[in-house]
């Protein structure tokens, strides 16, 4: 399988929201929180995609998307920018966040995370970037920026619920890649 990483245009806005609806979806199911938080899982995708629009008209000035395409079909979305409001709470530094990284589940275990990770830290290193922020609440993904990061930065117990955690990874660029 061959995978391009690629700037989002504003003509793929609708098969973005179709990416982000399913993804974000099937990963509230994986976490068992789709039905008690329904509003939440809503108000995400609505947030990526806003996040998504701010890039496209600040041509990635204001927030910088990269997406991962396979025959054409977008199955992955990472993203840079403003750090967002849990990092805000809990982060004091003034660091940009590294964000929606979603993969379709569909493509999961195929590096399309990590090929996304990795063309965002390339991205990151050009614009003399060296420190960066990374949230995660979704246990499944949790074990992947582990194997990555390391132990986050902070790790917030029963931050949702009762074995529900949150974890915050600072880190420098130069220790990856």
């Amino acid at each position: 399988m061959k995978i391009q990483i690629v700037r989002p245009d504003e003509s793929e806005l609708d098969e973005l929201r179709t990416h982000l609806d399913y993804t974000i979806s099937e990963t509230f199911k994986i976490e068992g929180v789709y039905e008690s938080h329904y509003d939440e899982y809503i108000e995400e995708v609505e947030y990526q995609l806003k996040q998504i629009k701010k890039d496209l008209a600040s041509n990635g000035s204001d927030e910088y998307f990269l997406i991962a395409k396979s025959d054409g079909k977008i199955v992955g979305t990472i993203g840079y920018g403003a750090p967002n409001s849990v990092i805000k709470k809990y982060h004091t530094d003034e660091l940009g966040e590294i964000k929606a990284v979603y993969v379709n589940p569909l493509y999961q275990g195929k590096r399309i995370g990590s090929t996304l990770f990795e063309s965002m830290i390339l991205y990151l290193k050009s614009r003399h970037i060296t420190h960066f922020v990374l949230d995660c609440g979704y246990s499944k993904s949790q074990s992947f920026w582990i194997k990555i990061l390391g132990e986050p930065y902070l790790f917030m117990k029963d931050f949702y619920a009762e074995d529900s955690h949150h974890m915050i990874w600072e880190s420098s660029v130069d220790n990856l890649l």
